[in-house]
């Protein structure tokens, strides 16, 4: 089921109550050929696994991947705050390459641009990465070796209104609809990367607690039909 060139892979924000051995089942009896944003640490509100520091969880989501021929796209999340040292992610990238990610997702928290890009090339080169941030220079704005979709009920921006933040908030934390079902012009998106990029699907909503293989099979689905180019 898996679309030509371009492999799918689910991020486990999607269902993040679902363990991690039981989200890759899921995700490879929906068709996903990768699993992905795969969290290695409970989410702030304590809901996800600890596989960070659970040996025996680890195990059996190694064997689930294993058993279901599934790889890892890419682990989350390292945050690169005022303060953060890049060594910090040590723990990370171990697990994620126990694991067999390619990728660690960073989200860049820091304002001040010298002493980020410090931190983000001494990660580059804790992990291995081959390169340093200069070398984005030389690349096409097109080339990305994958890119994480959802959709959404309106594009429009939420403005300044206090409730109208708080709805756009719950929505993007927890009310996110499958590709191609919402306003969003992501064949536009698509269009514009190279035609083997990897798809990551992040989709949470409350569907994936009353039905969580259903939930993944429908976002599989919607994401077929979007590459496919099908209505």
């Amino acid at each position: 089921m898996t679309a030509p060139g371009r492999p799918l892979s689910l991020a486990s924000l999607t269902a993040l109550h679902v363990p991690p051995p039981q989200l890759v089942h899921h995700a490879a009896a929906a068709g996903f050929s990768l699993v992905g944003a795969l969290r290695l640490i409970p989410a702030s509100d304590g809901t996800g696994a600890d596989l960070l520091r659970d040996a025996a969880l680890r195990r059996q989501t190694a064997d689930a991947l294993e058993h279901t021929g599934l790889r890892v796209l890419d682990v989350e999340v390292f945050r690169v705050r005022p303060g953060t040292a890049a060594a910090e992610a040590e723990p990370l990238l171990a697990v994620g390459a126990e694991l067999g990610a390619r990728f660690l997702l960073t989200a860049v928290e820091d304002p001040e641009p010298a002493r980020r890009a410090e931190v983000v090339a001494e990660l580059c080169d804790l992990a291995r990465a081959g390169g340093t941030p200069a070398d984005l220079d030389t690349v096409p704005p097109g080339r990305l070796p994958y890119v994480q979709l959802c959709d959404a009920a309106s594009a429009e921006p939420a403005g300044t209104d206090p409730a109208g933040l708080r709805r756009a908030v719950e929505e993007a934390v927890g009310h996110r609809l499958p590709p191609g079902e919402g306003v969003l012009p992501l064949p536009d998106v698509l269009r514009r990367l190279p035609a083997d990029a990897a798809v990551s699907l992040e989709v949470p909503n409350p569907a994936a607690r009353a039905d969580p293989a259903g939930w993944i099979r429908r976002i599989a689905a919607a994401a077929h039909r979007l590459l496919s180019g099908g209505p």
